[in-house]
């Protein structure tokens, strides 16, 4: 077995031939009849253009926004789309899939792409096992949640060996297998633990056990049904504190992570959706929720076997199974890539699964190479800058990186050679990202990097103890005390899309961000499945600016429906990128992205030009539209410069937003400020622009705190020739 867990060059994402198979119409129900080995299969369908309008697709939102002031119960919610599913209504048809008579479950045709959108057309996808050689037939059952559907709708079904499956089950060694806790602490690791709670980490240790007291405290506020609430809470609980029962032997620790533990299988299910509607449940609540209880049965069981952790090893049993066949096999396209939150947090908990319950399934060895498959894949799509979507680096690596440290143990690979682990880091400090950043301080532990050890202890106060995750604090050694040395003044990740610019220190150092790149890295965008990535946006060519870490000219906020001109962008004619208006941003052809960047850097300056015309569909694509930025190394001005050939549009309006004040000065200029820092944006245009300030209309995604940003919107006609207009921004001189 290989010491290297990830391959850049593993050909995970190849599409497997199809086998051959033979579809016929029965009634209004389609049968697939094939002959296969044991293994696990996917079956696709693609309905003929015109199946599905694409309008139906589009329905009111039932969250607040700004124009209308919106409630849940408020019929005039505004109208976004293309949704899979809102309101616990189904948007996209469904159809049930039986396999040889027996019910398998709901196939759903998927949030189409932008081409399936515009051919009226719509996907279906679900995945199976197989137990046994021999001819078997799929069917699919056409009614009214099919939404017009019929069995004459598709073209012919493709039936192919699912590439995401294991070439073989993954067995523990004998070693692992007779011995227990076997994914947490290895007998030296405790050990050494047992050590350090009394010494280096006695700080830690008090303040985790300071945690649990407060979760107890909150436990009888927490109702059953929230997924969010009280089965966060109470897995979280029962895993701590059989944790610590683990490292300390504390008798009240392990009762109270048994009293937690039953708390949580005394739940019928674990996420929000109902069997045979949102069949994955919530995934993460689900997921995380498996995780927290394996871990518990695994640390509990070094104790000895009693009845209590029996019921507990069942209702693990029950759920992983439920989560591997309705969320990997049936609804796979949902969590939009291996690097997404939803798709690492099953991940994770399927692995955990999978070591957990080696001894008490025969699925497990399955759940367990799926799990190792997945973050293969997850390797094989990593920019190897180390950079990607923000929440993919934050929430999607914190459930990651303790799905590669369970393996790490029980396989002896490592995934920590691959180019992305050691470098992401670097990325996150160079963009400010610190959110769950216990995964990287374990990365920067594992690394052996003394600077950005340095950096983790600057940011271990901000990172706080996270869950019974934060016990890992307990791995990471004491960080040096020297300070982490200094960011340079310019980097660009050409992988990813992005460049860092910075310019003085301290609280007045100004900080600028842009981004051209796809959604996913360059390297790897053409082999990339055909996702749709919830996290990114139609925003090529966006930019951010922020003095002593207060964002003063910053991003418009995350929607519902996602819009370039949330972003610090251009639209022409009113029109964004491709993706303006979905609710997730589709996957994208390489003739649809940004072409790649041309930097050039000297001691004073550093200056990129960026292709963007591609970016923009017919409707609303110049004849060629270039960004240039340029940053000034000694003074920190920043100048953006667009050109524009007009082609077939009429217009263009830029946006400049903030969550602080604006005002346009008697000079023409514009400051925009918050929180006391300030930038001065003068324009340079060649025909007269007309200058407004409005409130950003969003559609509110999760929690909101009320507070929506303002723009300045720059509104010009373009001319026949083409225009060239320059925004310069400087920061205000008597800024505090």
């Amino acid at each position: 077995m290989s010491d290297s867990l990830l391959n850049p060059e593993h050909p995970l994402h190849q599409t497997l031939p199809p086998l051959p198979s033979e579809m016929s119409s029965n009634g209004n129900a389609i049968e697939i009849q094939f002959s296969v080995e044991p293994g696990i299969y996917r079956c696709d369908l693609l309905s003929k253009d015109g199946a599905f309008p694409k309008e139906k697709l589009y329905i009111q939102c039932q969250f607040r926004s700004f124009q209308d002031g919106n409630t849940p119960d408020d019929p005039d919610a505004p109208l976004t789309g293309p949704w899979d599913y809102i309101n616990d209504d189904f948007v996209v048809p469904t159809a049930p899939v039986y396999l040889d008579g027996k019910a398998l479950g709901l196939c759903w045709f998927d949030l189409p792409g932008i081409d399936d959108l515009a051919m009226d057309r719509v996907r279906g996808s679900i995945g199976f096992c197989i137990s046994e050689a021999g001819t078997h037939t799929l069917r699919w059952e056409f009614d009214k949640d099919s939404k017009g559907l019929q069995a004459d709708s598709f073209h012919p079904a493709i039936l192919r060996p699912d590439e995401r499956a294991p070439s073989e089950p993954l067995l523990l060694s004998d070693e692992m297998r007779n011995c227990h806790p076997r994914m947490l602490q290895l007998p030296d690791e405790l050990t050494v633990l047992q050590t350090r709670i009394k010494g280096t980490h006695a700080e830690q240790w008090e303040s985790y056990g300071e945690s649990l007291k407060e979760l107890e405290a909150t436990l009888d506020d927490a109702p059953k049904w929230s997924p969010h609430e009280g089965l966060h809470r109470h897995s979280e609980g029962a895993f701590g504190h059989a944790l610590r029962y683990l490292i300390a032997g504390d008798d009240d620790d392990r009762e109270a992570a048994l009293r937690y533990a039953e708390w949580v299988i005394a739940l019928p299910r674990w996420g929000t959706g109902e069997p045979g509607h949102m069949g994955c449940d919530n995934a993460i609540a689900a997921a995380s929720t498996l995780y927290s209880l394996c871990c518990t049965l695994d640390c509990l069981r070094a104790s000895g076997n009693n009845p209590r952790l029996d019921a507990i090893k069942n209702k693990c049993i029950e759920q992983a199974h439920r989560l591997f066949d309705f969320f990997v096999l049936q609804r796979d396209y949902l969590p939009t890539g291996y690097f997404q939150n939803h798709s690492t947090a099953v991940t994770m908990g399927l692995v955990a699964a999978g070591i957990a319950l080696q001894d008490d399934d025969p699925m497990a060895a399955t759940w367990l190479a799926w799990g190792r498959r997945s973050l293969q894949g997850w390797g094989e799509i990593a920019a190897n800058d180390g950079g990607g979507i923000p929440l993919d680096l934050t929430y999607g690596l914190f459930f990651a990186m303790r799905a590669f440290e369970m393996l790490r143990r029980v396989t002896g690979e490592s995934p920590y050679e691959h180019p992305f682990m050691k470098n992401v880091c670097s990325y996150c400090r160079d963009h400010g990202i610190g959110q769950y950043g216990i995964s990287q301080a374990l990365l920067a532990q594992r690394l052996n990097d003394p600077e950005l050890q340095a950096w983790v202890d600057q940011i271990r106060e901000e990172i706080g103890i996270v869950g019974a995750y934060g016990l890992l604090w307990l791995h990471i050694d004491p960080s040096p005390s020297n300070p982490p040395p200094a960011l340079s003044k310019f980097r660009a990740y050409d992988d990813t899309g992005t460049a860092v610019f910075r310019n003085g220190s301290g609280k007045d150092e100004l900080v600028s961000q842009c981004t051209w790149g796809p959604p996913v890295p360059y390297s790897v965008f053409e082999k990339t499945p055909r996702y749709n990535l919830s996290h990114a946006k139609p925003e090529a060519g966006h930019f951010s600016i922020a003095i002593d870490e207060i964002p003063v000219i910053t991003h418009g906020g995350t929607s519902y429906k996602k819009e370039t001109a949330h972003g610090n962008c251009v639209v022409f004619d009113d029109q964004g990128q491709w993706g303006n208006g979905f609710v997730w941003m589709p996957q994208l052809s390489a003739d649809r992205v940004a072409q790649e960047a041309k930097w050039t850097e000297s001691e004073l300056t550093a200056e990129g030009e960026i292709d963007l015309t591609a970016c923009y569909p017919p409707s609303a694509q110049p004849a060629a539209y270039h960004r240039r930025f340029h940053f000034d190394k000694q003074s920190g001005s920043i100048q953006l410069t667009d050109r524009v050939e007009r082609g077939a549009r009429s217009k263009a309006t830029w946006r400049f937003h903030t969550m602080g004040s604006i005002d346009i000065l008697p000079s023409g200029a514009v400051r925009f400020c918050n929180e006391g820092k300030s930038i001065i944006l003068s324009i340079q245009s060649p025909v007269h622009v007309d200058l407004d300030i409005q409130q950003t209309d969003i559609v509110v995604q999760y929690r909101f705190d009320g507070n929506y940003a303002r723009h300045l919107s720059v509104q010009a006609e373009l001319p026949a020739e083409g225009m060239e207009i320059v925004f310069s921004m400087d920061r205000e001189l008597n800024d505090e």
